[in-house]
């Protein structure tokens, strides 16, 4: 959205269920709004919150199934109830590490959070990063999944990140060598 805003008057954000992570400094002209209610006629948009908004252009981010049908079992990649694992700091597959999957994540600021993974996965890839072994790295998959449960998500919110974003996202800069963008 603030790639968005620099071009545009005014951008809403609108979400279902607003994240309960903090979104960092946004532009003066990005506001939240609650769930769409009704498009109401030419350019009139309005909230579950009672807002009413002009909009030219309305952009739906509406979520998605894990599904990976083209993928060979060989690959070690398991869908299980919204989890693909195993899934090294939810990007690399530990099996084949040159496997990547980028954005998996639900709930965070996606375009800078894509960014700092594909560093991640690059460095790996390039050889500039070195990874723990295969096992230490399903203990860090299978300790993650296991705090998610404990602190009281669903097994199909394993990639949610919420709350979490702030750590998850500077730990992962850190370890891809990069500078996280101020949040």
């Amino acid at each position: 959205c603030v790639e968005i805003a620099a071009e545009a008057k005014r951008v809403v954000i609108s979400h279902s269920n607003p994240p309960d992570m903090p979104l960092g400094r946004l532009p003066p002209n990005v506001s939240q709004a609650a769930r769409v209610e009704n498009i109401m006629g030419p350019n009139i948009v309005r909230f579950q919150d009672g807002q009413e908004f002009q909009a030219d252009d309305i952009v739906y981010c509406t979520g998605y199934c894990l599904s990976f049908p083209f993928l060979h079992p060989e690959c070690g990649i398991t869908v299980q109830r919204g989890r693909a694992f195993p899934l090294y700091k939810h990007i690399l597959n530990t099996t084949h590490p040159s496997m990547s999957f980028i954005g998996i994540l639900h709930n965070s600021l996606t375009f800078p959070l894509f960014e700092v993974q594909v560093k991640f996965a690059l460095g790996v890839l390039d050889g500039r990063l070195s990874l723990p072994s295969k096992g230490t790295m399903d203990q860090d998959v299978d300790e993650d999944f296991k705090d998610r449960l404990k602190a009281g998500l669903l097994p199909h919110h394993a990639h949610t990140i919420s709350s979490l974003y702030p750590q998850y996202y500077t730990e992962l800069a850190k370890a891809a060598n990069c500078r996280p963008i101020p949040h």
